[in-house]
C-alpha cells in the first residue's frame, strides 16, 4: 500500500466506521467462514473508503460467524505499513433467505500491529 494510501485510511480509521455487508450464508450449517467473513469485512471497508479491495489491509477473523440476528464476532484489520491494527465488531443485523446482512464497526483507536510487535 502507498503511504498516501495508508494516511487517508488511518485518518479515515481515527473514528468509528459504520459500514453494511452481507454475504451468502451456508444453509446447511448457517454459519459464515472466518475467510468469507473476512473477505466481506474487507469489500465492506473499500466500498466505504471509495478504494480498491486490494488496497484494504489485511483482515482477518479468529472464527467463522452464525447466521443468526444478534450474532458477532471481532476480527482485525492489521494495517502493516502504518504498524497499527484495529478491532472491527462485526454483528448479524438481519437474514434474508440465504443472506446475511452485517454491521461494522472498526475501533476508533489502535494497538502496535502484529509486524511491529
Amino acid at each position: 500500500m502507498n503511504r498516501r494510501l495508508a494516511r487517508m485510511l488511518v485518518a479515515a480509521l481515527a473514528m468509528p466506521v459504520l459500514a453494511a455487508c452481507s454475504a451468502s450464508v451456508d444453509i446447511s450449517g448457517q454459519t459464515v467462514s472466518k475467510e468469507e467473513l473476512a473477505r466481506q469485512v474487507t469489500t465492506a471497508l473499500a466500498n466505504t473508503m471509495s478504494v480498491d479491495a486490494a488496497q484494504v489491509p489485511t483482515v482477518t477473523c479468529p472464527q467463522g460467524l452464525e447466521a443468526r440476528v444478534g450474532a458477532s464476532t471481532t476480527c482485525v484489520l492489521d494495517d502493516q505499513d502504518a504498524g497499527k491494527r484495529y478491532d472491527v465488531a462485526v454483528k448479524v443485523v438481519s437474514i434474508d433467505g440465504g443472506n446475511a446482512s452485517f454491521q461494522l464497526e472498526v475501533a476508533p483507536t489502535s494497538a502496535p500491529s502484529s509486524s511491529a510487535q
